[in-house]
């Protein structure tokens, strides 16, 4: 209930994507969500961010989900343009740099930079980062991009899998969850 949506709150195919903003396959992942699923299924999918860093080979994965997570506090709206401006970003974006490109991603969502700084220097958003992936440990998920499409796992950015899943929850094919 915590967790970003896009999409409708009542639509009949719910996407939960676990994701680390460091991993390329999870830039893949988030642009078959935005470019492809939500404008092939419009009005029908709803989609809910989860985060999962992998921080053992991502060292800035966790800070940014926390970044995230902070900005989330000031309007889930600005929470999407930071999580889509990391994604965009992605290549650019080293431990070295992450907190000068959080605050600019922060302020051009038009979000108050000085409580987003505050928040994240005081890593008040780690709670529900690892809520998140311990949620994602016990259900099994050990890598990202992860995907439960109506309750099915898809692991990896598997377009042609989440479609079908897609098609075939809303045509009653597969458990609705």
């Amino acid at each position: 209930a915590a967790s970003p949506v896009r999409g409708p709150k009542k639509a009949p195919v719910t996407v939960v994507q676990y994701t680390d903003f460091e991993c390329p396959f999870c830039q893949r992942g988030y642009e078959i969500m935005q470019d492809k699923i939500l404008k092939e299924f419009p009005g029908k999918v709803r989609w809910v961010y989860k985060s999962l860093p992998l921080v053992s080979i991502h060292p800035w994965a966790e800070p940014a989900a926390m970044g995230a997570e902070c900005v989330k506090l000031q309007g889930e709206d600005k929470f999407w343009q930071v999580h889509d401006a990391l994604f965009a970003a992605q290549r650019e974006i080293s431990l070295d740099n992450l907190a000068e490109k959080l605050a600019g991603f922060v302020k051009a969502a038009g979000a108050d930079v000085k409580a987003f700084e505050a928040c994240f220097e005081a890593k008040k958003t780690l709670p529900a980062v690892s809520k998140d992936a311990t949620e994602a440990e016990s259900l099994g998920i050990t890598g990202t991009p992860a995907f439960l499409v109506n309750g099915h796992l898809v692991s990896g950015a598997d377009y042609a899998t989440i479609k079908r899943l897609v098609e075939e929850a809303l045509q009653g094919r597969h458990g609705k969850g």
